[in-house]
């Protein structure tokens, strides 16, 4: 979605540039070897950018994981992306990130092969720290805990669910032919396990958000 409104050509990046960004992040040879994914990852510089004048747009991830990031959605218009438990923990393994990530294991001590970790996932039958790890709903869908809790303390203005915005390829406006080729290429890289789930969960979804408007000059993801 952060490239997809960079596509805009509303906020920080021409449209051009944009596409020299995509171009890097998203290689082709990413369908083939979806553990590579991470490795090409380009972040904004959202402290340095928050200082900056003119119309910005930030990116958030898990935002409730460490507080480096915690105060970058303050005062800007946010959009909470999420997606339910099964299809983000595919994704995740696909791509080694967040429960199969390096940093992940060492943090919370897993040590199980990736099996036994996702049925633990699951079920809610690990410990981190000194809890366990229990899954929440969100509209009858199983989703990660820490979604309602980063929907609780951010409090955002736009709620919006992956299957849904790729099933319309539409958020705020009528998208641009950019936007739109953003998305297919996107949605082509994606794994094949990935893509059934992500088709499968879209055709009975409803989007759960409001009437959208641009009513902050920044935007934060």
């Amino acid at each position: 979605m952060y490239y997809y409104l960079l596509l805009s050509g509303q906020f920080q990046h021409s449209i051009n540039e944009t596409w020299d960004l995509i171009d890097h992040q998203f290689p082709s040879d990413l369908v083939d070897h979806p553990d590579q994914w991470k490795n090409y990852e380009i972040w904004p510089a959202n402290h340095d950018l928050k200082t900056c004048s003119g119309r910005k747009l930030f990116l958030v991830c898990n935002p409730l994981w460490g507080e480096f990031n915690q105060d970058i959605p303050h005062n800007t218009y946010k959009i909470f992306l999420y997606t339910n438990l099964r299809l983000q923990m595919r994704m995740a393994w696909d791509k080694k990130a967040w429960w199969f990530s390096p940093l992940f294991k060492k943090v919370y001590h897993i040590t199980s092969s990736d099996q036994t970790h996702m049925r633990k996932i699951i079920k809610g039958k690990y410990h981190t720290s000194n809890s366990f790890y229990k899954t929440a709903m969100i509209d009858n869908c199983k989703v990660d805990p820490f979604v309602p809790d980063t929907i609780q303390y951010y409090n955002p203005e736009c709620i919006v669910r992956l299957e849904d915005f790729v099933a319309r390829k539409k958020l705020i406006a009528e998208p641009n032919q950019h936007q739109l080729r953003f998305l297919d290429r996107w949605i082509q890289l994606q794994p094949k396990k990935a893509l059934r789930l992500l088709q499968s969960c879209s055709d009975n979804s409803a989007m759960q958000s409001q009437s959208l408007n641009f009513i902050a000059p920044n935007l934060a993801l």
